[in-house]
C-alpha cells in the first residue's frame, strides 16, 4: 500500500510538472513571438487587401456608385467567400455585401469608433476564432469625403472547417502522451524503494542475512549499497555478541561446576552442623546458574523474533523460596 501511494505521488508530480512545463512553454512562446508574428501577419494581409481597395477606389474616382461597385464585385466576392462594406468617416455604412452562405451571426461590422480609429491611425486587421480575417483601409469617397473600405474573408465557408484548434489538439496530444509515459517512470522510481522497504522489514524481523541486489549507479543504488553494508556490519556485530555471550557463559559456569564438586566433598567430610549452610550454598549456586541461563536467553531474544507466553505464578511459592534462602542466615543472627 505504501509503494502504491508512492507511485501515485510520483505520477501526480510528474503530471503537474509536465502540464505546467507545456503551458509555460506555450505561454512564453506566445509572449515572445506573438507581437512579431502578428506584425508580419497583419502586414501580409494588408498588402493582399490593398489591390482590392485600389480597384474600388478607381471605380469611385470614375464615378461608379457604391451600389454598382458591389454588384460588379458580388460574383467574385461570393466565389472567394468574402464580404465587403464601405463606411463614411462618421462610421455609417454606405454599402454592404454579405455572402448568401454566411450566417448573420457571423457577419462582422466595425463600430463607429473603430472606423474613426482607422482614419486616424491607418489600416487595421481583425482576426478571430471563427476563421475570418477582416481588413479596414482608408478610402476617398466622392466629393472629397473620407471613408473606410472593409473586406472580410471567411475561410470556414470555403474549407468547411471549425475554429483552428489544431494547436490545442497538438498540445493535448503531447500532454496525453506525457501522462501515459509518466506512469512507467513513476513505477521505475518507486519499485526499488519498495524493495528497500521490504528488505528493511525483513532485517527488522531478525533475518540479518537480508541483502538488496540493485544494479544502479544513482542515489538509489548507493542507498542500497549502504543498506547492504549496514546489514553486514549488524550481522557481524550480532555474531560477535553471541560469541562473547557463549564465552562468558562458559567461563562463568566452569567455576560453578567446580563449586558444586567442592560442596559435595564438604558434605561428605563435614558434620551434620554444616549441612544447613552447605544446602544454602548449593541453593545460591543453583540460583546463580539460573541467572546465567536467563542472561543467555535474553541475549538470544534480542536478535531473534520471539513471542511472550504468559503463565500463572503463585506468590506464596515465591515467598516460601525467598524465606528458605535466607532462613539459615536469619537463624544464626537470631
Amino acid at each position: 500500500m505504501v509503494s502504491r501511494h508512492l507511485i501515485v505521488k510520483f505520477y501526480l508530480w510528474f503530471l503537474l510538472a509536465l502540464t505546467l512545463t507545456v503551458i509555460g512553454a506555450a505561454g512564453a512562446f506566445a509572449l515572445l513571438s506573438d507581437e512579431g508574428f502578428r506584425h508580419h501577419s497583419d502586414a501580409w494581409v494588408i498588402s493582399r487587401a490593398k489591390p482590392v481597395r485600389n480597384l474600388v477606389q478607381g471605380m469611385l474616382d470614375a464615378g461608379v456608385s457604391p451600389h454598382a461597385i458591389t454588384r460588379l464585385l458580388a460574383p467574385l466576392l461570393e466565389e472567394i467567400s468574402a464580404s465587403m462594406a464601405l463606411f463614411s468617416e462618421r462610421g455609417e455604412p454606405l454599402e454592404i455585401f454579405r455572402p448568401e452562405r454566411l450566417p448573420p451571426e457571423r457577419f462582422f461590422l466595425p463600430t463607429a469608433a473603430e472606423v474613426e480609429g482607422v482614419l486616424r491611425d491607418g489600416p487595421r486587421v481583425w482576426q478571430d476564432w471563427r476563421q475570418r480575417v477582416g481588413v479596414a483601409l482608408p478610402l476617398r469617397l466622392p466629393r472629397g469625403e473620407r471613408g473606410v473600405f472593409l473586406g472580410t474573408v471567411h475561410f470556414g465557408l470555403r474549407h468547411h472547417a471549425g475554429p483552428p484548434y489544431r494547436i490545442f489538439g497538438g498540445l493535448g496530444a503531447v500532454l496525453v502522451l506525457g501522462w501515459v509515459l509518466c506512469w512507467p517512470l513513476a513505477a521505475y522510481l518507486a519499485r526499488p524503494l519498495k524493495r528497500l522497504a521490504t528488505a528493511a522489514d525483513s532485517l527488522g524481523e531478525g533475518r540479518l542475512d537480508t541483502r538488496i541486489n540493485l544494479k544502479r549507479k544513482d542515489e538509489i543504488g548507493r542507498l542500497a549499497d549502504r543498506f547492504n553494508a549496514m546489514a553486514g556490519n549488524l550481522q557481524n556485530l550480532m555474531a560477535g555478541h553471541k560469541q562473547l555471550l557463549a564465552d562468558v557463559s562458559h567461563e562463568l559456569r566452569s567455576p560453578l561446576a567446580r563449586l558444586r564438586v567442592a560442596l559435595e566433598l564438604a558434605r561428605q567430610e563435614g558434620g551434620s552442623g554444616a549441612a544447613v549452610y552447605l544446602d544454602q550454598m548449593e541453593q545460591q549456586t543453583e540460583a546463580l546458574d539460573g541467572l546465567i541461563g536467563e542472561l543467555l536467553a535474553h541475549s538470544r531474544l534480542e536478535v531473534m523474533p520471539y513471542e511472550l507466553r504468559l503463565e500463572p505464578l503463585l506468590p506464596g511459592v515465591l515467598a516460601g523460596e525467598a524465606l528458605a534462602a535466607v532462613e539459615p542466615e536469619a537463624r544464626s543472627r537470631e
